[in-house]
């Protein structure tokens, strides 16, 4: 009976060291799954961002990277933004306005969050005669917490004023209905 009792010891220990064993084994490739899939997105954020690309193709490749991407670790998503949004500053410079607003258009369907992105969106439309749709644009960057909320809110009652009569009337009714809309 002792011998038995020694027997199952010994084949529970093994059991639980192959357990252990392939659980450490799991968790490791798990791990290198997720280096693995963030050295990728990196390396092809910085390739994007290190072409000697037009600012509009450029910025195509993010919308593309974007697209991809949605998942992506914010530190990464945080680089292809800046890059993203200096391609449209250099736009509008340019004056470029159908192009900014193509390209900003397309960024916040595939990320509806993404509040500086309105802005430049608003900027393009104002400057295309369009605005109403500025107006949205302006409301939506301003009630997203982003580094462009009191820009976004200072163009936004410009706007505003422009197209009623120089009165904010009714802003704040239009920033509650862009709130429920972002549920913000």
């Amino acid at each position: 009976m002792a011998a038995n009792k020694s027997i199952f010891a010994t084949c529970f220990i093994f059991l639980v060291l192959v357990f252990a064993s392939s659980l450490t084994a799991a968790l490791g490739q798990d791990t290198t799954a997720a280096d693995i899939k963030y050295e990728e997105e990196y390396n092809r954020a910085l390739a994007i961002g290190n072409s000697k690309d037009q600012p509009a193709k450029q910025a195509e490749k993010f919308l593309t990277f974007f697209k991809d991407n949605l998942n992506a670790d914010p530190k990464i998503m945080l680089y292809a933004d800046g890059i993203f949004l200096q391609d449209l500053e250099k736009l509008n410079t340019q004056k470029d306005y159908a192009a900014v607003a193509s390209l900003a258009e397309r960024a916040v369907k595939l990320r509806p969050l993404f509040g500086e992105a309105y802005l430049h969106y608003g900027f393009a439309l104002k400057n295309q005669q369009k605005l109403p749709e500025a107006i949205n644009a302006f409301a939506k960057c301003s009630v997203i917490r982003n580094q462009y909320m009191a820009r976004a809110k200072q163009q936004l009652d410009l706007a505003y004023r422009a197209a009623h009569n120089n009165s904010l009337v009714g802003e704040d009714k239009l920033i509650i209905e862009i709130k429920k809309q972002l549920k913000q």
